[in-house]
């Protein structure tokens, strides 16, 4: 395991780490949750799945459980650290993990699955084109590129403005804690068709099961 200087601890995700799931099925009513174990589907026995800005990673699991080799890279030890207890009290060994940024994870060799589930989001507009170049990059050929995150504004009136407060607002908290930038919810499909992918499949996740659908999970070979 390599430690970067750039740690990600340093930005406070070691305080957010603990409750990090349970944060993220509150403010999401579980459509995070419902997002990640939607991509079970796409881990197959045998092959090997990365998980960039893993985080605590439970989808990692359902990939380890579906019979996946699974990499977990994240800036955060602590995050990591979370994960690798989720394996250990589901009975699996501890996964292989990379604890530091993305551009200093050089393996040598390329994956299956390549998973960015709410990581993109924590990058700037310009820096969009060269992080998906290099999740492109650890991809082999033909396999996929699986994206969670949060869907494109959309509509108008009341309800455009309730998802952008809905997106801006704890933005500007994780913005205080973490550091992550402060940006709209950015459109993926011109970034991915620019880095050379095609979106195969888009699904659609909502707070509550009934919610408006401001979250997706995109496909992208």
């Amino acid at each position: 395991m390599k430690t970067m200087k750039r740690d990600g601890d340093r930005a406070a995700y070691h305080l957010v780490a603990p409750v990090y799931e349970w944060i993220e099925a509150c403010y999401s009513g579980g459509a995070i949750s419902a997002c990640k174990r939607a991509q079970t589907a796409y881990f197959r026995e045998g092959e090997h799945v990365l998980f960039a800005g893993a985080g605590t990673a439970p989808e990692a699991l359902l990939a380890a459980q579906a019979g996946a080799r699974v990499t977990l890279l994240d800036r955060s030890e602590a995050m990591l650290a979370m994960a690798r207890t989720h394996f250990r009290k589901a009975g699996f060994p501890d996964p292989f993990c990379w604890h530091g940024d993305l551009a200093s994870y050089a393996p040598g060799v390329t994956h299956d699955v390549v998973v960015a589930n709410f990581f993109l989001n924590v990058f700037l507009k310009d820096e969009l084109a060269p992080v998906l170049a290099q999740l492109n990059a650890l991809r082999k050929p033909g396999g996929r590129l699986l994206i969670g995150d949060f869907a494109p504004f959309r509509g108008s009136g009341p309800c455009l403005w309730l998802q952008k407060l809905y997106w801006f607002w704890p933005l500007l908290i994780a913005n205080q804690i973490t550091g992550e930038p402060i940006h709209p919810i950015y459109t993926y499909q011109p970034a991915l068709e620019q880095a050379g992918l095609t979106v195969q499949a888009c699904f659609y996740f909502r707070p509550l099961g009934f919610g408006p659908a401001w979250y997706q999970l995109l496909i992208a070979v």
